[in-house]
């Protein structure tokens, strides 16, 4: 369906207000738990003028010892650097542009896929408007969002490349399928669509040359067709057939074991592993998905299928087995279900053609319910409560104009929020999931590269999660010593840790005066019970206070 280049101007600008709109801060600071260790990252940028942590090009997309992936703070660096803000602030304009970036990749994709005004549209609210993707890119700082924005227009390249020449198309792919790379170690998945578009110009072309000769009667063709409709259901059934008996074609990867309990129901029979598979995806990709699905159903049974509707096919064969991946599956997912459910609109379309008040009546249906459940999931996802507090930001204010050296907290995720805010080097790393290795170890100059030894993972040993392809031997584990130092009083901490780590302050929550928070639980902390007995409080806001406390040996 064709609209005027007004109709077209109003419907997109609509989209951007209301994209805009939703992604307005009803919070005061940023939200997230991996925001804020990428919030450090930038920091780190800032004060160092290069990442400390890149220490061999595979650290640039993860894949390296103590390494992060560096699309996005090098951009959040950059945005505050040449503008002269804040990086908190910087990280909410990101998330904004980020959002309208997302609006334009997928309908500018979908364009490509099938020169339609109305397709494109509903692509591009069924992938902006998803709850997933929203969640991503409300005011955090976070490597999902940079690679969700981009990915649409990966694949939109990849579809104008043409051979092997050196031209603007190109360059813009190879610069573009970096930036998606470095952004999100899901980027690795890039790979497949890749595979998938080769394969789908080899099918294309075999299918052009192939079908002629056995229909040369509407017979024959319908048979054809019915045969090509039964190959690619058995094709997809197969594949989840497989993934309900707890195989999967991707290493590393599960079978649908791990959807045996959602919100709603619970259960290892596989009906409901099915069911429970569709409830979490269309919690993520949400109201659109439902047209999505017919939309599938409708391009499996479509006639003369264009090498895009073909590529479309083979891309979801290719990524179905991430299904075993249920935190990211839905990302590469959101983009496919979203060319799919503008499909079904289309073909709603040319069956009412003189009904267009039914069109009409469905795409209102189409926003309002994306917006409406989406309203339903921030508030399931408890997405504001994810805020940092007002008083936890005053606290990193403090720590950062008036300490001086190394902070040690009772919950990561505290640590992470204020050693954000101040710029300050703490302990533990990794926020809120506490992890044993990672970056801020050579930001912090915890650790040097002289200090430890790298050696590469055998191939049989690398699955679809792997966080590396190497392994660092005398590293040490930062989690463990933080819960050591927690164990011991503050006068019996060795020497050499305290000058490893350069503490000098505790930060703590007043609610757990002598207890850390871990994993759910709290365990007891002899630290924290000395620091309250023999060192001085130097700061107090009613909810977090800090001791200062200097080594003296037993």
């Amino acid at each position: 369906m064709k609209f005027s280049r007004r109709v077209n101007y109003l419907l997109l600008s609509f989209l951007f207000g209301l994209n805009i709109a939703i992604r307005y801060p009803t919070v005061q600071h940023e939200i997230g738990v991996d925001s804020f260790v990428i919030h450090i990252l930038t920091n780190s940028i800032i004060e160092y003028q290069y990442g400390k942590w890149l220490l061999h090009p595979l650290s640039y997309i993860g894949l390296y010892p103590l390494s992060y992936p560096s699309a996005y703070p090098f951009l959040a660096a950059g945005v505050s650097s040449s503008s002269g803000i804040d990086v908190e602030l910087s990280i909410l304009i990101i998330s904004v542009v980020l959002g309208l970036v997302g609006v334009f990749s997928t309908y500018f994709l979908a364009r490509e896929i099938k020169n339609d005004d109305l397709f494109c549209f509903i692509a591009a609210v069924a992938f902006s408007l998803s709850p997933i993707f929203i969640k991503t890119t409300y005011w955090q700082a976070s490597t999902r969002n940079l690679f969700m924005a981009l990915a649409p227009a990966c694949i939109l390249l990849l579809l104008k490349t043409r051979g092997f020449s050196i031209n603007r198309v190109n360059i813009l792919f190879i610069i573009t399928l970096l930036t998606v790379g470095t952004s999100h170690r899901l980027g690795v998945f890039m790979i497949f669509i890749l595979i998938a578009y080769l394969t789908a110009v080899l099918l294309y072309a075999l299918h052009k040359q192939l079908v002629p000769l056995f229909a040369k009667s509407k017979r024959t063709k319908h048979s054809v067709r019915i045969g090509m409709v039964s190959l690619i259901s058995a094709i997809f059934i197969g594949l989840l057939v497989m993934l309900v008996s707890g195989n999967n074609p991707l290493q590393g990867a599960e079978g649908l074991g791990i959807y045996e309990e959602t919100a709603i129901i619970t259960g290892s029979e596989s009906h409901i592993l099915i069911l429970n598979l569709f409830i979490s995806l269309i919690g993520r990709i949400g109201f659109m998905l439902i047209f999505g699905f017919l939309g599938f159903a409708y391009l499996i049974w479509k006639r003369n299928k264009t090498l895009y509707d073909v590529f479309l096919l083979v891309s979801l064969v290719f990524i179905f087995p991430t299904i075993g991946m249920r935190t990211y599956s839905s990302y590469f997912f959101l983009i496919f279900f979203s060319l799919l459910a503008g499909l079904f609109f289309l073909y709603c379309a040319k069956l009412l053609k003189r009904r267009k008040q039914v069109i009409l009546v469905l795409l209102v249906i189409g926003l309002v319910g994306s917006v409406s459940f989406y309203g339903y999931m921030f508030d399931h996802w408890k997405v504001s409560s994810g805020s940092m507090a007002e008083l936890t930001y005053d606290t990193g204010l403090y720590v950062r104009y008036n300490t001086h050296n190394t902070f040690i907290t009772n919950d990561g995720l505290l640590a992470a929020r204020v050693g954000a805010t101040s710029g300050k080097s703490c302990l533990p790393i990794g926020g809120g999931t506490l992890h044993s290795n990672g970056p801020e170890q050579l930001i912090y100059d915890f650790l040097h590269e002289e200090d430890f030894q790298i050696i590469p993972i055998p191939p049989s040993q690398i699955a679809v999660g792997s966080d590396a392809l190497y392994k660092a031997k005398g590293t040490g584990n930062a989690e463990q010593e933080w819960v050591s130092i927690h164990s011991m009083k503050c006068n019996e901490i060795p020497s050499n840790k305290i000058i490893q780590y350069n503490l000098q302050y505790s930060v703590s929550y007043k609610k757990w005066p002598t207890q850390i928070y871990a994993y759910n639980k709290l365990y007891k902390s002899n630290f924290l019970i000395s620091i309250h007995l023999e060192r001085y409080k130097i700061y107090d806001n009613g909810e977090i206070e800090i001791h200062y406390f200097e080594y003296v040996p037993p």
